[in-house]
């Protein structure tokens, strides 16, 4: 099995985190006499938009750090494809936000950039905010 890199860590701990904090959220207002006929869908939802919101920021930032990365190095759009294994895409109308890439693609593709730009510059990549 693949190591996992500290990004790929980084957000599956994020989702067990929230996870827990909602089980025990929900738990705690069972217990406490207070959870509702009425209360289960906000708190399932709650529960639910809390696990997606940290996944999404990265999404957002993987995708800003490929496209930044992409402007430094000298690859096409065909090189990056096949790098993320993308697959094959219109080039005339190429737009990172409209494509759709899932999140195992775009850890793929951020690795290979990255790996590519050490080894180019010998430096790690740092995304400039």
């Amino acid at each position: 099995m693949k190591k996992m890199k500290a990004d790929r860590k980084k957000d599956f701990l994020t989702l067990g985190l929230v996870i827990v904090v909602g089980i025990v959220i929900t738990l705690g207002a069972k217990f406490a006499g207070i959870w509702t006929d009425w209360l289960k869908l906000p708190v399932f939802l709650s529960i639910y938009l809390a696990a997606l919101f940290p996944s999404v920021l990265r999404q957002r930032k993987m995708r800003q750090k490929i496209a930044a990365l992409c402007k430094v190095l000298p690859v096409s759009i065909e090189e990056v494809r096949t790098m993320g294994k993308l697959g094959r895409y219109d080039l005339l109308d190429w737009n990172w936000s409209k494509a759709f890439i899932s999140v195992e693609q775009l850890y793929l593709l951020e690795e290979a950039l990255e790996e590519k730009y050490v080894a180019t510059f010998g430096t790690p990549f740092v995304l400039e905010k």
